[in-house]
């Protein structure tokens, strides 16, 4: 911006500079008594007396010297003369070009025409940053597909193992149905293909059949409270040494059932409490008596206000509570007797 400035200063002088600079020159080199031609004649005169003084010979050198020197300076000058042009479209550009200078120092904050220049250069790296992106993209699509293909062969792979398992799982569900009082109740596995997730690529759904009546429906729709409880037992205690999950909570799983049934219930909530914190309310004796620890929960009436109340009962408490279980509030010695084979068991 500093060059444009004297640019434009020149220009809007253009008929000072001109006619000084051929004022120069005609002093210099064409006035009738300019001073080339003056100190040409001095050296012609001294060079006639340059025998008789040994200091002469070294200002005639000089003399010649300073002639050649103003004879340069006059020809810059006229060089000078001949290219400055009043222009005014140049001025007009100019003029816009210095415009355009202050609004981006104003912008950008700046001071000088280096700060400027400086920022061009660092958006300029930048744009050659971006001028790879096209390159980048295409490396990143190339990674991408790689990778969806792979992903898609592991989906494969897991299908192909569930598909394997399918079989062996329902068989083995079936037993434990048949122990927890489910004898006619019948599952079936159904993987579909759907989204590719972290999961795999299928949809898993459990069809129930209750009653060996054929008809396969998903588990949430047909299944009752107690039935989907003591599935979820079953399938619980089948995956309790790979499952993380810390609590399982079960209310009243063993619902409609009794005798060997609850016992079974009963069993398999103690080997699952084995690997995992299984808390399980129940009113089953068989069930209670396969607890390590037994809370009783009670309602009292307290300032005429029911009040729902629980605390850990002691060994002989729980034999108490089992047998009422058993035969009712007040329970008999054989009831009792019953209860303690029952936690004894």
């Amino acid at each position: 911006m500093e060059d444009l400035h004297g640019e434009l200063q020149a220009q809007m002088h253009v008929e000072d500079l001109k006619r000084n600079l051929g004022a120069a020159a005609e002093l210099l080199e064409t006035g009738d008594s300019n001073v080339i031609t003056q100190l040409r004649g001095i050296q012609n005169q001294l060079e006639s007396l340059s025998a008789y003084h040994n200091a002469l010979p070294a200002l005639l050198e000089r003399l010649s010297s300073a002639q050649i020197e103003l004879q340069d300076i006059s020809d810059e000058l006229q060089q000078i003369d001949e290219t400055v042009e009043y222009d005014e479209e140049r001025i007009t550009i100019i003029q816009d070009r210095l415009n355009t200078g202050y609004k981006l120092l104003k912008k950008h904050q700046h001071q000088t025409t280096e700060e400027l220049l400086a920022l061009r250069a660092e958006l300029k790296g930048k744009l050659e940053e971006t001028g790879n992106l096209d390159e980048e993209l295409k490396k990143a699509q190339q990674e991408s597909e790689r990778l969806l293909k792979k992903t898609k062969k592991l989906a494969a792979d897991l299908t192909r193992g569930r598909e394997k398992q399918k079989q062996p799982f329902v068989s083995q569900l079936q037993v434990l149905l048949k122990r927890v009082g489910m004898p006619n109740a019948r599952m079936k596995v159904v993987l579909t293909k759907g989204a590719l997730t972290e999961t795999g690529q299928d949809e898993v759904s459990l069809e129930f059949d209750a009653n060996k009546s054929g008809r396969f429906l998903p588990v949430r729709k047909v299944a009752s409270g107690g039935e989907l409880s003591r599935l979820m037992l079953c399938i619980k205690s089948m995956i309790a040494h790979s499952a993380t999950l810390p609590t399982l909570i079960f209310d009243e799983i063993e619902s409609g059932v009794s005798g060997e049934a609850a016992r079974q219930v009963g069993i398999l909530l103690d080997e699952l409490g084995t690997s995992h914190q299984v808390i399980c309310i129940s009113h089953q004796p068989q069930v209670a008596a396969k607890a390590q620890t037994h809370f009783l929960v009670f309602k009292a009436d307290k300032n005429g206000k029911v009040e729902t109340n629980i605390r850990k009962l002691e060994e002989k408490e729980r034999i108490q509570i089992i047998a009422g279980m058993l035969s009712g509030d007040q329970p008999t010695s054989a009831a009792l007797a019953n209860a303690k084979e029952l936690m004894e068991r």
